[in-house]
């Protein structure tokens, strides 16, 4: 019986070395791995390399996308919107019931706010109803370095059946190309007559040192389209019109 009992005692120290004997080493006594186990191994560290090497050009591929945004932002002109008239200058024919000036400020808030969402850096000549002087106005475009300005007016007339669209340059292929572009885009929002895009020396866009067009967005003496022009869902479609001419060039 203490035989038997002897032989079944478990022997810690020739069990560690019992198990360090069937374990394969390297000369000098280093572990060495099974062959399969190598093999994991090599291929865990090739897989974990091309996953490395993936994000790596992802990383680049993401920074140089940013770098194109950057670059086109920079690339785009500002965009100088005239509200026209203000203050004391109604706007409009003399007598005019409606006045222009409350309208082209909310068309040129809302458009820029649009440009604003869609990337473009922006400037307002008038951002209330305050009077500024037309010099004034062509100086606020003269000192921006590549830029456009779009002044915003509403059109009179004597004849009260006259209505539709106009879009005006006063000289340069990029200011009859904007004008082009914005009357376009005007015209296919709204739907209204085609009063064409038409060369004039008007203050603003004649003193201008930049691409310039003055949009008659209305006639405000024409009773039908003036009630259209007083509700905030056109005044928002003629912004987003005049936007995507804008962005149609630039």
């Amino acid at each position: 019986m203490r035989a038997i009992f002897s032989a079944s005692v478990f022997d810690p120290a020739s069990s560690i070395h019992e198990v360090r004997s069937r374990i394969p080493r390297f000369p000098h006594g280093t572990l060495r791995l099974p062959l399969r186990d190598r093999l994991n191994m090599e291929a865990i560290v090739i897989v974990l390399f091309r996953v490395a090497v993936m994000l790596m050009f992802r990383s680049i591929k993401v920074l140089c996308l940013l770098m194109l945004v950057a670059a086109s932002a920079v690339a785009r002109p500002l965009v100088v919107i005239d509200a026209g008239h203000g203050g004391h200058d109604r706007g409009g024919m003399p007598g005019q019931r409606v006045p222009e000036k409350g309208y082209t400020l909310d068309v040129a808030k809302r458009l820029n706010g649009v440009l604003r969402s869609a990337g473009f850096r922006t400037v307002m000549t008038r951002s209330s109803d305050e009077f500024v002087g037309l010099g004034d106005r062509c100086r606020i475009a003269n000192r921006q370095s590549n830029a456009i300005f779009v002044s915003i007016h509403f059109n009179g007339a004597s004849n009260y059946d006259a209505f539709g669209v106009e879009t005006y340059y006063c000289r340069g292929s990029k200011s009859a190309a904007l004008a082009t572009a914005i009357h376009r885009a005007v015209l296919s929002a709204t739907g209204t007559m085609d009063r064409r895009v038409r060369s004039r020396g008007f203050f603003v866009i004649r003193r201008t040192n930049v691409p310039a067009v003055l949009c008659e967005l209305g006639f405000l003496t024409n009773r039908s389209e003036a009630a259209r022009i007083a509700t905030t869902s056109y005044r928002q479609k003629l912004a987003e019109a005049i936007a995507r001419g804008i962005r149609a060039r630039y």
